[in-house]
């Protein structure tokens, strides 16, 4: 058995496990990354055919199992310090539908606005390990030069309806837009580029546009030097995207009326863009921390997320060591 598959197909498992997701064996074939160093490990294994891979994959996880680092049930596999939670692991995919249900809805409210193009869910609904409370975090596209116009609507809006984040605390089932980014301009920051974005990127659902979903992972090709066998059109088949031939009349009037608007104000919205920007740039410089604002994106993540996933990543693989070596202590 190839001692770098093993490791690779563990650590994987780890990862989803600190947010108690388990995940099926095409879930962890697609998350299976290339290291930063030692980047010529399993370079065989990423040219083989699917179906051999998944053979291996799975002999992985049976040798995993048989040592006691992993634990399945049914077609769901987690770490074993995660075992125990495997059920709530499950319920959690349906917490997670139905919550991605709900921002479906929500982008209807949204979508009208004239400068959104698209709108995608990320975070843990995104991933499908979400709790009862969790809120929900949205990307944002917007029309070239309007983002800045977009988004005092959609903060005023979540205000009016209840569901605005606030700076101070995280309240339940609130709408968090952290990432916006105007649509020619979806590569993320060089500073960004990272396996935890990478995750991030590979588990997006769209809840509104047309037909770009796939631009926003060709624009950002550098995840597949670190996810080569993530492949969006298999994983996002489902995501639910409207299309004209979908839409209502009612919705067809108004997508044709923003696009007019648009087209008409477009000289002055590009001039009103700017100034928004600094205005907001002024405002949100008290509270700023760790977030990531220009022109043309903005990612609003006050806390260094990676650095806390990793160190969680960290403490999760030493568990399970420490879990297996207690195991191996008692049964002596």
């Amino acid at each position: 058995m190839n001692q770098v598959l093993l490791r690779q197909v563990l650590l994987v498992l780890a990862y989803s496990a600190q947010f108690n997701h388990p995940l099926k064996l095409a879930e962890i074939r697609s998350r299976l990354f290339v290291p930063k160093t030692k980047r010529n490990e399993l370079a065989d294994f990423w040219w083989i055919d699917e179906a051999d891979q998944i053979k291996m994959i799975i002999l992985a996880l049976r040798q995993l199992e048989d040592w006691g680092f992993v634990a399945n049930r049914g077609e769901w596999w987690t770490s074993v310090t995660n075992k125990n939670n495997l059920p709530h692991g499950v319920v959690g995919r349906k917490f997670a539908n139905t919550k991605l249900a709900q921002a479906h809805r929500i982008a209807l409210i949204f979508g009208w606005w004239p400068w959104i193009r698209d709108i995608y869910i990320s975070g843990s609904v995104a991933a499908g390990a979400s709790r009862i409370d969790d809120d929900l975090d949205f990307l944002i596209v917007t029309w070239p030069g309007s983002l800045w116009l977009t988004r005092p609507f959609v903060t005023l809006l979540a205000w009016i309806l209840g569901h605005r984040r606030s700076w101070s605390k995280e309240e339940p089932n609130s709408w968090c837009f952290n990432i916006w980014l105007e649509s020619d301009s979806l590569r993320f920051p060089g500073q960004a580029h990272s396996l935890y974005t990478a995750f991030e990127l590979i588990q997006l659902k769209q809840v509104w546009g047309e037909q770009h979903s796939h631009l926003i992972w060709s624009e950002n090709a550098w995840i597949y030097n670190r996810l080569p066998l993530f492949n969006h059109q298999l994983i996002h088949y489902d995501s639910p995207v409207r299309s004209l031939s979908q839409t209502p009349i009612l919705m067809l009037g108004l997508c044709q009326l923003k696009t007019l608007l648009a087209i008409i104000g477009y000289p002055l919205v590009i001039m009103c863009n700017y100034v928004a920007y600094l205005v907001q740039l002024v405002y949100m410089r008290p509270h700023q921390t760790r977030e990531k604002v220009g022109l043309k994106f903005a990612l609003f993540h006050p806390r260094d997320t990676r650095r806390q996933i990793y160190d969680d990543w960290q403490r999760e693989v030493i568990t399970v060591l420490e879990f297996l070596e207690r195991k191996k202590n008692y049964e002596r």
